[in-house]
């Protein structure tokens, strides 16, 4: 274990030499200008916002602020945001979805994240109409609670796992067996990282990505 987080960080330090403090970290960072999205989370998401929402049976509001962040997102391919797109257009399946989210963010287990798996292939037989990719789905819990929960890029994450020698599971269909044991990966990753221990996920995340970029 060790020695695969040492060689991580190795590659970290030779492209940021002045590691998560450095002037070259914090402007690659600003690029993904996360801030926006972690608003939306923090007002238009919470727990008690998306109970009142269910319970006015009035969805448009949170609708477009989901959808504004699932566009502001970087790490969502631009392929998966018009699916996405494509998807929330069917305005019959804002209820059903927001339910499903409610239940994965805040009753978060293994049939909440099935729930929302189902509930996002509703329109899979459609053109351009499948987001239960694993960037659309993971995006949900890594940006409500980036300190607990991971964000999920297929092939970033199963690089990861090779260089960590992590069997992660992969499946390409989104499973909670697969994202338990990302977690896990990425938390052990933290637990032995000099640089990441007081990080929260999301910030540990990009720095075991940058082992693949060399």
């Amino acid at each position: 274990m060790q020695k695969n987080v040492d060689r991580i960080e190795h590659k970290f330090l030779q492209i940021f030499p002045e590691g998560l403090s450095g002037d070259d970290w914090n402007n690659a960072g600003k690029r993904h200008n996360p801030d926006k999205i972690f608003e939306i989370f923090q007002t238009e998401l919470t727990k008690e916002a998306l109970e009142l929402t269910l319970d006015s049976g009035d969805y448009e509001e949170t609708i477009d602020a989901i959808t504004a962040a699932v566009r502001r997102v970087s790490v969502i391919s631009v392929f998966e945001k018009f699916a996405f797109k494509n998807y929330i257009a069917h305005q019959e399946i804002h209820g059903p979805f927001l339910e499903a989210l409610y239940q994965f963010m805040y009753n978060f287990n293994e049939e909440s994240f099935d729930g929302l798996v189902s509930v996002l292939l509703r329109y899979r037989h459609e053109k351009n109409t499948n987001p239960a990719k694993w960037p659309v789905v993971s995006f949900f819990k890594a940006y409500a609670d980036p300190d607990n929960y991971v964000f999920v890029k297929p092939n970033t994450v199963k690089g990861e796992a090779r260089v960590m020698e992590w069997d992660i599971q992969y499946k390409s269909m989104p499973n909670y067996q697969t994202y338990m044991q990302v977690m896990e990966m990425v938390k052990a990753f933290r637990k032995h990282s000099t640089l990441c221990q007081n990080e929260n996920l999301m910030i540990t995340q990009a720095v075991m990505f940058c082992a693949l970029e060399l």
